[in-house]
């Protein structure tokens, strides 16, 4: 760190942290500013009209009982990009560190009167992105008029000051820690102010949030998203989630564009009961990596509840979300120029999702919820006795729509994919005296295979003719073993589940009960091009159309009243292409 000699006007490097106590000067640049170059010879320093404040500054440190002084402008040798980077990481300890800070106000008059607060509101002082650390950071704060006479400390004008920056007098005054304020707040602070480039909207605030980054220049508003994804690392405040886009622009990431964008969240504050939001949140190649609930509120739509809230026009606190679409397997921010009412709804899951930072065209072009074609929709019977589907599992998951119950195929060429879904049915006892009735359940899997625009085959298996049939080492069993299907699947284990022309759209079920014996079926239709609907039934049926030892399939090769097969067993009605089989039994 490079200090000035206020009594020479000589500069000394110091080891950082600095022994000698030290003043400090919080300006706003003009014209003709004092380099570190221009200090080597102070002759023709004093030519420059920077140089007065030099001087100026170096004045008051005396009258302060200080020595040393430091000011930005000519104690950074600018021409090193590596000095500059560690000065601009470590800048807001050194005001923090500072016996005084002299904030000049180069365009403020008081004349020796009463402090009017329109007047001060209108400095440049308080519009600048760089001044805000410059006023947070010090303890002891001196603000000087333009003829450097004193106006008054932080803490004498502390409330006209947060009337202007809407900054708590409590925060100024340093009677709260800066990490106990939400994120969305602090971002707040500086929504209205500017900067000379765009990178300094986020290097400006790094003091703030207290994060090391490097400063590239030449980035543009990518430096601002590089400063969200750092304070992530060391979080789990989801108001910096809350911001408001300026217009509609249908889908965003998750992390704002700019600091702007949260003007309107100076009100903020977390929930700090038992049920804060604790989960872990990781930076991955995919996004943000968080565990959180999600509520579906219709039309792919979704709202992710940000455990913070906002007070309304009536000064009453409102719980704040977000709304959220899916594109693949990770989440954009949808409707970005608002915010969504907030809420736990019971019962709902916590699950680990992906939300991207930022949305790109090739992001956009993905959603799955915003293209009707190229899907393979599914319908279901409802619950109606004596059967019930329900405990329906989708593979691959990250093409699954599970409030919607499609597959979004996208531009594939080929696609394929099942859902695994159970049947209960009734076991009634002979007569009342025998007790009371218990249930039968049957699992059972739909596979798909997308060839084309307008070509799908599909089969139906059951548990037990599925695990009765040889099987490779490598194949995944999606009865037994389902979790271990990857989010795109499992590339050999679906290749050999896929049916060929040969599908078996119906299985019949013989029942322990025969009263309640059924056949499921599956049948497709196409409402339009390269959109597929697939509807499930359950029949009941009181007796089974074909050998009622077994829960077997309608399709090619199905048995016939001379099987030879054990009565005891079920029939393997599966084939797997890669093993050399011959048809089905």
């Amino acid at each position: 760190m490079r200090l000035i000699n206020a009594r020479t006007l000589k500069l000394g490097l110091f080891p950082d942290p600095v022994d000698e106590p030290y003043a400090i000067l919080s300006h706003t640049w003009a014209d003709d500013e004092v380099s570190f170059q221009d200090m080597q010879d102070l002759s023709f320093a004093r030519t420059k009209k920077g140089f007065t404040k030099i001087e100026a500054t170096c004045r008051m440190a005396i009258q302060n009982g200080l020595q040393y002084v430091w000011v930005d402008t000519c104690c950074i040798d600018k021409t090193s990009s590596a000095e500059l980077s560690e000065a601009i990481n470590s800048m807001f300890s050194w005001y923090k560190n500072a016996v005084v800070c002299f904030a000049f106000l180069s365009d403020f008059t008081s004349g020796g009167q009463r402090i009017v607060l329109d007047d001060l509101r209108k400095c440049r002082w308080f519009k600048r992105g760089w001044t805000l650390q410059e006023l947070i950071a010090p303890k002891n704060l001196l603000f000087l008029d333009e003829e450097w006479n004193p106006i008054g400390t932080k803490e004498d004008l502390a409330q006209d000051i947060e009337n202007i920056t809407g900054i708590d007098h409590w925060v100024l005054n340093g009677y709260v820690l800066l990490r106990a304020i939400p994120l969305a707040k602090r971002m707040s602070w500086v929504a209205g102010r500017q900067t000379t480039r765009i990178e300094d909207h986020a290097y400006c605030l790094m003091g703030i949030f207290d994060v090391n980054m490097p400063m590239i220049y030449g980035e543009g508003s990518k430096a601002f998203i590089r400063l969200q994804e750092e304070i992530l690392k060391n979080t789990t405040d989801l108001s910096l989630f809350a911001w408001e886009a300026r217009a509609n622009t249908g889908f965003r990431g998750i992390l704002a564009e700019s600091p702007a964008e949260f003007l309107q969240f100076g009100t903020v504050s977390l929930n700090y009961d038992q049920f804060c939001f604790r989960d872990e949140i990781s930076m991955t190649n995919k996004g943000v990596k968080i565990v959180t609930r999600l509520q579906y509120i219709g039309a792919g739509t979704y709202v992710m509840d940000l455990h913070c809230y906002r007070k309304d026009g009536g000064g009453d606190p409102k719980r704040i979300g977000i709304f959220l679409r899916r594109t693949l397997d990770t989440y954009l921010r949808y409707l970005p120029h608002l915010t969504a009412p907030g809420e736990i709804v019971p019962g709902t899951p916590l699950k680990p999702i992906f939300l991207a930072s930022t949305a790109d065209e090739l992001l956009k072009r993905s959603m799955v919820d915003e293209r009707p074609s190229r899907r393979i929709w599914f319908e279901f019977p409802k619950d109606t006795l004596p059967c019930r589907v329900h405990n329906i599992k989708a593979v691959p998951e990250t093409y699954w729509d599970a409030n919607e119950k499609f597959f979004s195929t996208h531009d594939f060429s080929r696609f394929r994919c099942f859902l695994r879904f159970s049947v209960t049915s009734p076991i009634s006892p002979l007569n009342s005296k025998q007790g009371t009735s218990s249930e039968d359940t049957r699992h059972i899997i739909l596979v798909c295979d997308y060839l084309s625009a307008s070509r799908l085959h599909i089969s139906l298996y059951t548990e037990a003719s599925l695990q009765n049939s040889p099987k490779p080492e490598e194949f995944i069993d999606p009865f037994d073993s389902i979790e271990q299907y990857g989010p795109l699947g499992d590339p050999f284990s679906l290749s050999i589940l896929c049916p060929r022309a040969d599908e078996d759209r119906i299985i019949d079920i013989l029942h322990p009960d025969q009263r309640y014996n059924y056949g499921v079926s599956a049948s497709i239709t196409m409402p339009e091009f390269d959109l597929f609907r697939i509807t499930v039934k359950v029949h009941h049926q009181t007796q089974l159309p074909q050998n009622p030892h077994y829960a077997f399939s309608h399709g090619t090769g199905k048995p016939g009243g001379e099987s030879k097969e054990d009565p005891g067993e079920a029939r393997p009605d599966i084939q797997y292409r890669n093993l050399g089989q011959g048809s089905k039994k």
